[in-house]
């Protein structure tokens, strides 16, 4: 923060330490009105929302984390000062990207480690760019290119491109050579492997099988082993967004490090000093961290508030589904923008990338807003419905099934899964005129404001 503020003095364009309750469109002044917790109100022309894809947390755990004496610590709200491991038992319940960096830290520090775990992390080694295939006289100028390349891959992430080719259009030799290649630079298994590794189920197979492989040689106790790194898949490879390992499989070889595979034996009950197990088995435990993930989007983005037209709530307007243009708007909610939201490729891509991309859409439409000396602007309906049924092509509904992920929702797609490039090509259509949008101009403001008056009179 200091860095930033001593660059592009950020401190004053920012209110710290400052929530968000509340924020209601006025159909009177044309202006967005945002409540904070102290009670106050700001006025903008301009609402965006960048509260991210992980800005809440479940909290159906609470209650029973309440009947625990110990430290109880969640990563969403990890306090500023140092939390030490040394010497106590320590417990983690589940396994996303927090949990992994957690246990490759305190494996080694603390008296004990337990992993609880209901889906295993298809953890990646940290990724390595390849920086020496880029053309370049320097280093600088190597990342300027990995940086330009973003936008033409589809995860988003330098010179990470997907394969040409299918799984099964080279022999096996040469897959397992060429899959050798992929691991080694950690996430490019996952984004830069054979194209065909989201839509046939066979060439996913083949991935996660090369991958537990690879990660089962690192388990030397079997039942760990089973647990961490299973022979049969229970989830496609790539459903789940791969943590980043840099030795969280070998923290398990340690004999203080241990995972419960909650599949097998779930959390029968918390106690005041631990954790029972529904086969009677209780560990004690001075310290629990629920890993236990965020809200998804949709989710998040309903419990800010926000009412546009007439007072309808986001979860009013989202009650038969999600419903934005190009992830980046809403109907009935004028001048309102959305970063990483849904319907956008978000969480599905690189997110600096797919920030870069929406900013600068963001930046050009109040540009436009301001030089035709408009009011607002938002999305029609059917510019809504027309992204919708895109967002839903996109989509790769035999692969995902009705499964629940951070990508989808009882089969239903959250985000864009088009790629980067495709979707930069239909925000780049998407903001040549205004035929998509319902304009806000000067006079709707007065004919609005003379009616409200009237009727604040009594008047008919």
């Amino acid at each position: 923060m200091d860095h930033c503020d001593r660059q592009i003095h950020i401190r004053e364009h920012v209110l710290f330490n400052r929530t968000v309750i509340g924020a209601q469109f006025s159909q009177l002044s044309h202006e967005w009105k945002v409540s904070l917790d102290n009670l106050s109100t700001l006025s903008a022309k301009y609402l965006v929302s960048a509260i991210g894809v992980t800005s809440q947390r479940p909290t159906l755990m609470d209650k029973d984390l309440k009947l625990l004496n110990g430290e109880v610590y969640f990563p969403s709200n990890w306090p500023h000062r140092e939390i030490s491991p040394e010497g106590k038992d320590i417990a983690i319940i589940g396994t996303g990207s927090t949990a992994v960096q957690i246990v490759q830290d305190w494996g080694p520090r603390a008296k004990s480690l337990v992993v609880y775990q209901r889906c295993y992390n298809t953890a990646l080694p940290i990724p390595v760019v390849p920086f020496d295939e880029i053309e370049g006289q320097d280093s600088i100028e190597k990342q300027e290119k990995a940086i330009a390349f973003r936008m033409k891959t589809p995860s988003g992430l330098a010179i990470w491109e997907p394969q040409k080719i299918s799984t099964f259009d080279v022999s096996e030799e040469e897959r397992e050579k060429k899959l050798n290649q992929l691991f080694d630079r950690g996430l490019s298994f996952w984004v830069s492997g054979y194209n065909d590794l989201t839509t046939n189920k066979a060439a996913n197979r083949v991935a996660y099988d090369f991958w537990a492989r690879k990660t089962r040689a690192k388990i030397h106790d079997r039942r760990k082993r089973d647990a961490l790194a299973p022979l049969e898949p229970t989830y496609l490879f790539g459903i789940k967004r791969p943590g980043l390992d840099n030795g969280y499989f070998e923290q398990f070889n340690r004999p203080n490090v241990d995972v419960v595979n909650l599949r097998d034996t779930p959390i029968a009950s918390f106690v005041h000093d631990g954790i029972v197990t529904t086969e009677g088995k209780f560990r004690h435990h001075d310290m629990v961290i629920p890993a236990i993930g965020f809200k998804n989007v949709i989710e998040n983005m309903k419990s800010l508030g926000i009412k546009g037209l007439d007072g309808v709530s986001l979860g009013e307007g989202w009650a038969d589904g999600v419903r934005t243009y190009l992830g980046l708007m809403l109907y009935g909610f004028p001048n309102f923008f959305v970063l990483c939201g849904p319907q956008a490729p978000s969480e599905q891509s690189n997110l600096p990338t797919c920030i870069d991309v929406q900013v600068n859409w963001i930046a050009k439409m109040i540009d436009r807003i301001e030089k035709d000396g408009l009011v607002g602007i938002h999305p029609s309906p059917e510019a809504m419905q027309t992204w919708n049924r895109k967002v839903y092509a996109a989509f790769k509904s035999d692969f995902y099934g009705k499964v629940s992920c951070r990508y989808a929702l009882l089969g239903n797609p959250i985000y864009y899964s088009g790629g980067i490039p495709n979707y930069l090509r239909e925000i780049s259509q998407g903001d040549s005129t205004w035929a998509n949008f319902e304009v806000i101009r000067d006079e709707s403001i007065k004919t609005l404001s003379n009616a409200e008056e009237k009727r604040s009179r009594g008047e008919s």
